[in-house]
């Protein structure tokens, strides 16, 4: 699945606000990020080394520090002594925990006897924080899971499915655009015209159509807000088309001359015919 790039940016910057980023792997894939791309410091190597709690802890207070500095703390302007944000609390355990670690180094001397127990107590500090991020985590999802599926499925999966079925509806009109653009840059008389007063004759065209009797009430025109494409929508589907550079150049044609001919072509049965009516 890709995501519009309006919804990956803003992704991105969800992401930016987390302290352990590396732990939705499926997210970082989603958007094309690495790990070395979201954060300081390497979450893997951190883990990797002989004291990974106390590493980790302290990975932890440098994302923290960082993410508070770049003012983008959740929910930092609510944040009060009293209520602090999840980012300060994070900051004041972090804070407590230091203090305690010290109280508990200073309790055990550094015998060599004593060495299986700081490791002990490291893994056990490792293991600690990998529970409380997943029953943090856990809980979150628990709350926000069901409106971040159905807010994604409305907001982008539904509106592109919907315009892609909308563009496809219209796919009959831009083919009899394009065909008249076709027809008047291979007319030796008319080929000069400017892609713009082609738009006009084309708009003109279709708009006299739609005018008549009760044919405003065409499904296909009913797609178009006046009953037929917008100047600038023909503009822009017939800037693909190439004059015949192979005939003489005439001079330029009026717009009513361009207008003239498109009626005498294109007549109201070939134009229902050429939309499928």
């Amino acid at each position: 699945m890709s995501l519009p790039e309006k919804d990956k940016q803003a992704r991105i910057n969800d992401i930016s606000k987390m302290l352990l980023p590396e732990m939705v792997p499926d997210q970082l894939r989603l958007l094309g990020l690495s790990e070395a791309d979201i954060g300081l410091g390497d979450l893997a190597q951190t883990r990797a080394q002989s004291a990974a709690g106390i590493e980790l802890v302290k990975l932890l207070n440098k994302r923290a520090q960082t993410i508070k500095e770049r003012q983008s703390a959740l929910y930092a302007s609510r944040s009060t002594s009293k209520h602090p944000s999840q980012l300060e609390l994070v900051l004041d355990n972090i804070e407590i925990f230091m203090q305690q670690a010290s109280t508990l180094t200073a309790l055990l001397s550094s015998q060599p006897t004593n060495e299986p127990i700081f490791a002990l107590v490291d893994r056990l500090i490792e293991t600690s924080i990998q529970i409380g991020y997943s029953a943090g985590s856990n809980d979150s999802l628990a709350l926000t899971d069901r409106y971040t599926n159905s807010g994604y499925k409305t907001s982008v999966t539904k509106p592109q499915s919907g315009g892609r079925a909308k563009a496809k509806a219209i796919d009959p009109m831009k083919a009899l655009v394009c065909d008249m653009a076709c027809h008047v840059y291979n007319h030796q008389e008319l080929l000069s015209a400017s892609k713009d007063m082609l738009a006009e004759a084309i708009h003109t065209r279709l708009s006299g159509f739609s005018n008549i009797g009760t044919n405003e009430n065409i499904p296909m025109l009913k797609k178009f807000a006046h009953g037929c494409p917008e100047h600038e929508s023909i503009k822009r589907w017939i800037k693909v088309i190439k004059k015949n550079k192979s005939l003489p150049k005439p001079p330029k044609p009026s717009l009513d001359r361009l207008v003239e001919e498109l009626k005498a072509t294109y007549k109201n049965k070939a134009i229902k015919k050429s939309l499928n009516i």
